[in-house]
């Protein structure tokens, strides 16, 4: 079945395993969890199911990209709820559902009549890596207003919204350059 791949494809390969992990200690502890660590759980199964379709899409030389652009829309979804439950009286009640609902209707537009089901929906992407971040910095501002957590490195919002800001603005760069390599 791997025959013909380079040891790189082959490693790629697996690493969709890699969400494996998590979600396997997430359902260990599934009970004990609070509803954000549930919506982050369904996060890493909804990545370890479409990481998974892609790479059998890939495997068979089939476009996988659709794949992608769903999987944006999904993952804008569930960790803009992660937020809203840490939002609580810190912004109003339906802001991020309205910033949500925006998102909807701009990447179903962006996806029906600019870049289609089988292109990369960079500029979905780019939008999303900046309302996430966004969000990651107001949960900062939170935090430094608030002051109620003594030890910050002991606080997962802390390190949820770090990894969001690392990732996201890592990444945008790569989203909005990628039409152009």
């Amino acid at each position: 079945m791997l025959k013909g791949y380079s040891p790189l494809q082959i490693f790629l390969l697996f690493t969709f395993l890699f969400t494996l992990i998590p979600t396997l200690v997430g359902f260990i502890r599934y009970k004990r969890l609070r509803v954000k660590y549930k919506v982050l759980l369904w996060l890493c199964v909804v990545t370890f199911f479409m990481d998974g379709w892609s790479t059998l899409f890939w495997l068979q030389k089939t476009n996988n990209i659709f794949i992608s652009n769903f999987h944006t829309l999904i993952q804008f979804g569930l960790i803009s709820y992660i937020y809203h439950l840490s939002f609580k009286d810190f912004v109003p009640r339906n802001f991020i559902l309205w910033v949500g609902l925006g998102f909807l209707v701009l990447f179903t537009a962006n996806m029906m009549f600019y870049q289609g089901f089988s292109l990369m929906n960079t500029y979905s992407k780019t939008l999303e890596s900046v309302i996430l971040i966004v969000y990651a910095l107001m949960s900062f501002y939170k935090f430094a207003n608030e002051l109620k957590i003594e030890r910050i490195s002991e606080y997962s919002m802390f390190w949820f919204s770090s990894g969001i800001l690392i990732y996201f603005s890592s990444n945008i760069f790569i989203f909005i350059l990628s039409n152009f390599l």
